[in-house]
């Protein structure tokens, strides 16, 4: 993967190039991101660069023997260890080496990561999963071997808070004794989650937020024939996370269907007390949706509350929607307060982490709904 393919993020490019070029590559480094966010995606990257044989001043060449095979992730000195769990096809004690075939296949497909995707492209969307001691003990196995075919060995770990307190303490022994060019590239989301002894001893790089601009222009080189509706929605929803712009994009809810769906959805919640039987099929409905609409879902309902604060507040030119979303937000706002405002978007915020705990879909969005009825009830509304 070059840094070229990679939306925004420069000034973090630009730190990791730079480092190289100085020689000053901590032998341990923690790519630090929310789910979504390009921290695989820079990782791999900067693997690629520190080993293509023909690199520029800003990128790796992309064609070289080692960017090849980095590309087609079967580098022998690049070495990936992830999330695996219990399956029909490995049903006991579970490796990274067993699932590499689905994972290589998975980030061809996807650059920006997150895990509930991997666990689905090995059909494993509700098992326990972690990174086992065994992967601790084969990170040690494949960093003692001398080179392959490059100058340097780089073990890339996605997840590492994924790990049991016996893998991490394999791997500490290993990060505090490093083999001679070999380098650490920790991925993770949640770095508290990282055993402190292992934070203390990487070089932390910070994965934020693609800017707007960058974002749009992205979206529009990979998926081009939209409307600029599309593109400008798929930027507010994604909030500078590219995983999730991108996905808003192939939903099938997207831009009028979204906000009818969601208007149609609000006015049952409305008339709960009346409409029951309603809500309970509406939420029959969503149960059946996959996970990323019905995260999109939730997504676009904290994005319309925070319109209706903001129309509530009178900076309606703070507000970047259509023409239609404008007329239902501008309606919407005269249920909210800040009060009430407040409970609506933790309830969703509560119902999008859930979702990622594999909880009864039916029942999340079921309760939801008669929660946030009550919330804009008119009787209730100045509570």
């Amino acid at each position: 993967m070059q840094f070229r393919i990679i939306p925004g993020y420069q000034q973090t490019i630009n730190r990791l190039i730079k480092s190289h070029h100085n020689n000053r590559v901590g032998h341990a480094l923690m790519f630090l991101g929310e789910e979504g966010s390009a921290n695989l995606a820079l990782a791999t990257a900067f693997a690629q660069f520190i080993n293509c044989s023909d690199k520029s001043e800003i990128d790796s060449c992309g064609v070289c023997n080692s960017c090849v095979k980095i590309e087609k992730y079967i580098h022998p000195d690049v070495h990936y260890y992830f999330p695996t769990a219990v399956t029909k096809k490995v049903p006991k004690k579970p490796t990274s080496e067993h699932y590499y075939e689905e994972w290589r296949n998975y980030l061809k497909k996807e650059h920006f990561v997150r895990l509930q995707d991997w666990l689905e492209a090995f059909d494993a969307s509700n098992k326990k999963n972690l990174i086992p001691t065994a992967d601790s003990a084969k990170i040690i196995k494949d960093l003692s071997l001398k080179s392959f075919e490059s100058d340097y060995r780089i073990a890339i770990i996605w997840l590492p808070e994924k790990m049991n307190a016996e893998a991490a303490n394999k791997l500490l022994k290993i990060i505090e004794e490093p083999p001679e060019n070999v380098f650490f590239f920790l991925v993770t989301e949640n770095l508290d989650a990282v055993i402190s002894t292992i934070r203390s001893r990487t070089q932390l790089i910070r994965i934020g937020k693609v800017s707007n601009n960058a974002m749009s222009t992205w979206l529009k080189s990979i998926k081009s024939g939209l409307s600029d509706d599309d593109y400008t929605k798929a930027v507010r929803i994604g909030e500078g996370n590219p995983s999730m712009a991108l996905k808003s994009l192939k939903t099938e809810l997207r831009d009028e269907d979204l906000t009818e769906y969601f208007i149609q959805w609000a006015r049952i919640c409305y008339e709960s007390r009346k409409k029951m039987p309603d809500i309970i099929d509406w939420s029959d409905n969503m149960s059946r949706k996959n996970k990323e609409e019905q995260k999109n879902f939730l997504i676009y309902g904290l994005d319309f509350f925070r319109s209706g604060l903001i129309d509530m507040s009178g900076a309606i030119e703070l507000n970047h929607h259509s023409r239609e979303e404008k007329m239902h937000v501008s309606k919407f706002s005269k249920l909210l307060n800040p009060k009430n405002s407040t409970k609506i978007i933790a309830s969703f915020e509560e119902a999008n982490m859930a979702l990622e705990r594999f909880v009864n879909s039916k029942i999340l969005f079921m309760n939801l709904s008669v929660e946030f009825g009550e919330l804009i009830n008119p009787k209730n509304v100045n509570l």
